[in-house]
Formats: structure tokens, sequence, C-alpha cells
């Protein structure tokens, strides 16, 4: 039940992850689109709303993905899924590497003492 919990909580983490970088490519292809197929030229004003909104859209993606760093792992994928994530910290803005070790020794820890229970062989 401890690992369900934790696998729910994962879950709901990649999802709303999994949102905002949606988002984020849905305004980078419409903006690519305007600019390529429709030949719209935008006026500075444009081009600074733009970018503030990509902007906070991408501060949006990075806070969920240290939200999801620091969710506890239900598994041994989601914890090689954090350890990615310490090779490419420009997706996130405030969670250090040593963080990220330390949230993955603490998920470590945890799996080893709350080990899958195997069913019995028929």
């Amino acid at each position: 039940m401890l690992r369900d919990a934790r696998r729910t909580a994962w879950h709901k983490g990649e999802a709303t992850l999994r949102l905002h970088h949606a988002r984020l490519e849905i305004h980078d292809a419409m903006l690519i689109f305007d600019r390529v197929v429709v030949e719209q030229h935008l006026t500075d004003e444009d081009e600074v709303a733009i970018y503030s909104k990509r902007d906070r859209m991408l501060a949006n993606m990075k806070a969920a993905t240290e939200r999801q760093i620091r969710t506890p792992a239900p598994d041994q994928a989601a914890i090689e899924w954090k350890r990615r994530r310490m090779g490419d910290l420009y997706s996130t803005a405030r969670i250090s590497r040593e963080e990220i070790a330390e949230l993955i020794a603490a998920d470590e820890a945890f799996l080893a003492a709350h080990p899958i229970k195997k069913g019995r062989a028929s």
C-alpha cells in the first residue's frame, strides 16, 4: 500500500509535467507556423508578449520538473528518471545535483525496505 500511494503521487506529478511540456511545445509550434507558413510579421510589442508568455510556460514546466524530482519514487524506473535529470539541470531552476542525489538515496532506501512481494507460484 505504501508503494501504491507513491505510485499515485508519481503519476499525478508525471501528468502535470507532461501537460506543461505539451503546452510549451504547442506554443512553439504555433509560433513557428505563424512565422513560416502564414508569414505573419510581429511588432516588437507582440514579440515581447509572446516571449514573456513562453518564459512563464517554461517556468511552470521547470517547477513541475522540480516537484516531480521531489516526489517519492515508487519504483526503479522513477529513480532512473531522477538520475537522468541530474544530467540536464537546465530543466530545473532551484534544485541541485546534491539534493537530487539525496532524494534518490532516500528512494532507494525506501524501496529496499519495502520490496515487492512475489505471489506464490502455481
